[in-house]
C-alpha cells in the first residue's frame, strides 16, 4: 500500500513538472511602470501585475495603470481584484485630507477613513459592484502626493472577499508606499 501512495505521488510531481513549462511564469508580467512622463513610479504590492494592455503615460497630463492578480493576467484562476491608478497633473498641496477627499467623490456614505504622513485612505460603503460586476459594493479609494502631483487609487474586489474589507487597505497602503519618484538615470 505504501509503495502504491508513494509511486502515485511520484507520478504526479512528475506530471506536474513536465507542464511547468508550459504555464506562462508571473515573473513574465511587468510590476512596475513609470507614469507622467517619468515623474512617477508605480511598484505594484507583491502578488499583483500591471496590466499594460490597459495603462498609458500621458505624459505632462499623468497617466493611468490597471493593476490585477498577476495569475489572473495569466488567464489562472484568481481572486479578480483590481486596482486602478490615475496619475493627475500637478497640484500645489503636500497632502489631501480624507475630509477634502470625501468631499472631492460626492461626500459617499464613509465606512472608515485613514490618514498617514503620505496617503488619505476612505473606505466606501457602495458603488463598488458598478466598477466590478459581481464584485463587493465596498471598495477602497486612496490619494497621495508624488513628484507634486495628485495620484488617486481604488481598489475593488469580489463579493465578500477580503479586498473589500480590511485586507484592502494593505494593499492600497502597500501600493501608496510603492510610489516614488525615479532617481537620477545611471
Amino acid at each position: 500500500m505504501r509503495r502504491t501512495v508513494r509511486a502515485l505521488l511520484i507520478l504526479v510531481g512528475v506530471i506536474i513538472a513536465a507542464s511547468c513549462d508550459r504555464l506562462p511564469l508571473v515573473n513574465d508580467k511587468p510590476r512596475t511602470i513609470t507614469l507622467a512622463g517619468g515623474e512617477v513610479v508605480l511598484a505594484a504590492p507583491a502578488g499583483y501585475c500591471i496590466d499594460t494592455g490597459n495603462s498609458k503615460d500621458q505624459g505632462v497630463q499623468g497617466g493611468f495603470a490597471l493593476i490585477s492578480s498577476c495569475r489572473s493576467l495569466l488567464g489562472v484562476a484568481a481572486t479578480p481584484a483590481i486596482i486602478t491608478v490615475s496619475v493627475g497633473p500637478k497640484v500645489s498641496v503636500e497632502q489631501v485630507s480624507s475630509a477634502a477627499f470625501a468631499n472631492a467623490l460626492g461626500n459617499p456614505a464613509v465606512l472608515a477613513s485613514e490618514e498617514t504622513d503620505m496617503v488619505s485612505l476612505l473606505h466606501i460603503a457602495n458603488g463598488g459592484q458598478e466598477t466590478l460586476p459581481g464584485g463587493d459594493e465596498r471598495y477602497w479609494r486612496a490619494i497621495r502626493v508624488v513628484s507634486g502631483r495628485l495620484v488617486s487609487m481604488a481598489l475593488y474586489a469580489p463579493k465578500g472577499a477580503s479586498e473589500a474589507q480590511a485586507n484592502g487597505s494593505i494593499i492600497l497602503k502597500t501600493l501608496a508606499n510603492n510610489l516614488y519618484v525615479p532617481g537620477p538615470q545611471v
